[in-house]
């Protein structure tokens, strides 16, 4: 998952784990700080619909055409700021103080601008950990078709490693 999807990712499969026994074969996040680093932009869920859309605009990854149709914009703020609140909101407890939580290895994909990083998903998993950082921001794999297809082969490769 990224971004937000990399947190939900991570609780599927600490879900999975505790309810079932089972965990991915890897799980690969991308563009989010692990779960127990505090969030670094509180309080963006309550920003103005107008300074939201200068966040989008400024964290870039959207096209231009929806940027340019003020009602899709009027719909993505409002996901945006769903989005947000729930990052916002969101606070990892252990279940009975046991880390790390996962055994799978971790994979983790970033932009080089992107102050998350990969910053604590190292210990969430005594499994292995990886990390590669790409040129870009949070959105690092949109519109750079070196970077797309650097990350598929990684992914691929990943994938495809038999434990």
């Amino acid at each position: 998952g990224h971004s937000l999807g990399a947190g939900i990712a991570f609780e599927v499969a600490r879900y999975l784990k505790k309810q079932y026994g089972l965990e991915p074969s890897h799980l690969l996040i991308s563009g989010a700080a692990g779960p127990e680093v505090p969030r670094t932009s509180p309080g963006a869920s309550q920003l103005s619909n107008e300074q939201l859309a200068d966040k989008i605009k400024h964290w870039g990854g959207t096209p231009q055409a929806i940027l340019d149709n003020k009602d899709i914009m009027d719909i993505s703020v409002r996901v945006l700021r769903a989005d947000l609140t729930l990052l916002e909101n969101y606070r990892f407890v252990h279940d009975d103080g046991d880390m790390p939580v996962l055994s799978c290895p971790i994979t983790y994909f970033d932009g080089s601008t992107d102050l998350r990083q990969g910053e604590g998903w190292s210990q969430v998993t005594s499994g292995a950990y990886n990390k590669h950082v790409m040129s870009g921001g949070h959105f690092y794999f949109m519109n750079n078709p070196i970077t797309e297809k650097t990350l598929l082969d990684l992914i691929t490769s990943t994938v495809m490693k038999k434990p």
